[in-house]
């Protein structure tokens, strides 16, 4: 996020959540954030996130999505995640493990989805015989 929109007052709430998107390096849902501020009511954290996505802040986030809906910090690039598979864990990747070339086959490239499980080292820990 390069600036905060003029039409989007800044409310205490807003920018907790906000710094909590910045601080967090993993897909959010609302109940992650109400864990954090449970000083919020659930319906503030719903209009904030509505918010959020319709000024261009936070992006849902399209890997893994298990139950509820979690959400990312908008940016130019990509996001991929690991996630473990035991603990369920889930890690946004600083960059794309992956490289591709601008045109495929003809094909322009817009966007790329890649998910990649596994057992993060407190699970490989907690579950070795």
């Amino acid at each position: 996020m390069n600036h905060w929109p003029n039409e989007l007052k800044k409310t205490s709430a807003r920018l907790a959540l906000l710094e909590t998107f910045k601080t967090l390096n993993h897909p959010v849902s609302v109940s992650d954030l109400y864990k954090a501020h449970p000083e919020i009511p659930i319906a503030t954290l719903y209009r904030v996130i509505d918010a959020f996505v319709a000024h261009g802040l936070i992006e849902i986030s399209d890997e893994f999505q298990p139950k509820e809906k979690h959400y990312v910090l908008k940016s130019e690039h990509t996001h991929h995640s690991i996630k473990c598979v035991v603990c369920n864990k889930t890690m946004i990747l600083s960059e794309c493990p992956i490289h591709l070339d601008e045109t495929i086959e003809g094909y322009k490239i817009i966007r790329h989805r890649l998910e990649i499980e596994g057992i993060c080292q407190k699970c490989q820990r907690t579950h070795q015989t």
